[in-house]
């Protein structure tokens, strides 16, 4: 069987009788010297093996011929032609590519702003994409054009580009917009901005600007929209226009600042709870508070109550987990914690101390715990504060 192999190992071996080939060496000799032909090795075999090599030699470090061997049983010989081809096919590429380039800047038509792809493609005999894929920016003399607002879009360029994404890749991912911009010759970013306003059409600044100017010379909304043919409709236009119209003559929201209480006036909106809220609910509270406070906003009033309002009903286990949940998400950031809860921040710091309270809660009573308690009833301190001193027991 070896010398069928191999028609030298006889004589390579006759010499050394004291070599006996056993089967295991023999399985050996053959995955380590015989290897199958360069061009029954597929495609994908041949560039995993190329890239190992050209990895080495894109780092300066020698190729390890031997380790190589062993890894993918090929003589180096193989392996050498191997890369030989491969650098034969870039060569190849790099030519065409060069001469898909010249081609391409020959047909630009300077009207459009963009190449003649059709052309290209009838010259090479090959699909669209694969001239595209062709082509060097770096090796073109056509400047690329920057569109970076939606206005300087001529009108036949919307159409264009939304059937050219949808025809090849449906969607604009990262690897598309290479092509696409090689294709419209405009900026990849430019590209993608266009393409999203193609897709989801919205009013922006300069839209609004641009189809006043079309309105103000007596243009046609059907007209307008052959300008502009991102909408679906006339009608889509026209409520989008006016859309933004009505937020445009509402004018920005005035900055709102925070609203100051001093005590005297919490502790008169405690007292106008407690007189009003028993028999007048909110409402009657409300009415009151307004009258009482003239200088500030109803809204400001009807905060002040509702806050005031939770802290005479106390502190639930629901308010105790989303303030657990809130530190974890912002920290102890009370004035925005507050916020989102529709409270104070002082309220939200007293549920967080609560909740830490409730946490460390024992049973039974230590020696500690009641010498503190009967300080705090000594003293005549609230059963709040005794709780806040002691910190293992809860007001209740």
């Amino acid at each position: 069987m070896l010398s069928r192999l191999l028609p030298n190992a006889a004589r390579i071996v006759q010499p050394t009788r004291a070599l006996r080939l056993t089967s295991p060496l023999s399985c050996h000799f053959i995955r380590r010297y015989v290897s199958p032909a360069v061009n029954s090795i597929p495609l994908e075999r041949q560039q995993e093996i190329v890239a190992a090599i050209r990895a080495y030699q894109k780092d300066g470090v020698t190729v390890p011929w031997f380790d190589l061997t062993l890894r993918f049983r090929l003589l180096q010989s193989d392996m050498e032609r191997m890369v030989a081809l491969d650098d034969d096919r870039l060569q190849k590429r790099r030519e065409l590519s060069a001469r898909v380039t010249q081609l391409a800047d020959q047909a630009f038509d300077s009207q459009r702003g963009r190449c003649d792809w059709d052309s290209v493609v009838k010259k090479f005999d090959m699909p669209l994409m694969e001239c595209l894929g062709l082509f060097n920016a770096s090796l073109s003399s056509v400047p690329v054009r920057s569109l970076p607002k939606f206005v300087d879009w001529l009108p036949n360029d919307f159409p264009l580009l939304k059937e050219f994404v949808q025809q090849f890749s449906g969607t604009l991912t990262t690897d598309d917009q290479q092509l696409v911009s090689a294709f419209m010759n405009v900026k990849q970013a430019n590209c993608v901005m266009a393409y999203s306003m193609c897709i989801r059409p919205r009013m922006t600044t300069d839209l609004f600007e641009l189809i006043t100017s079309y309105r103000d010379k007596d243009m046609t909304w059907k007209g307008i929209l052959q300008q502009i043919p991102i909408f679906a409709s006339i009608s889509a236009l026209y409520s989008g226009y006016s859309w933004f119209k009505a937020k445009v003559s509402r004018g920005p929201k005035p900055a709102t600042s925070r609203v100051r209480w001093t005590s005297a006036e919490t502790a008169r909106v405690r007292e106008i709870i407690r007189q009003h809220h028993s028999h007048g609910g909110m409402h009657g509270c409300l009415r009151v508070a307004e009258c009482e406070f003239p200088d500030k906003s109803q809204q400001s009033v009807r905060s002040k109550l509702k806050n005031t309002l939770r802290e005479r009903q106390g502190i639930t286990v629901a308010e105790m987990r989303q303030v657990k949940a809130l530190v974890g998400e912002h920290g102890q950031d009370w004035t925005q914690i507050g916020h989102t809860m529709d409270i104070t921040p002082e309220r939200a710091r007293r549920i967080w101390d609560r909740s830490q309270q409730h946490s460390k809660a024992t049973k039974g009573w230590s020696s500690r715990e009641l010498d503190i308690l009967r300080e705090c009833i000594r003293d005549g301190i609230g059963s709040a504060e005794a709780s806040r001193r002691i910190g293992t027991k809860s007001q209740a």
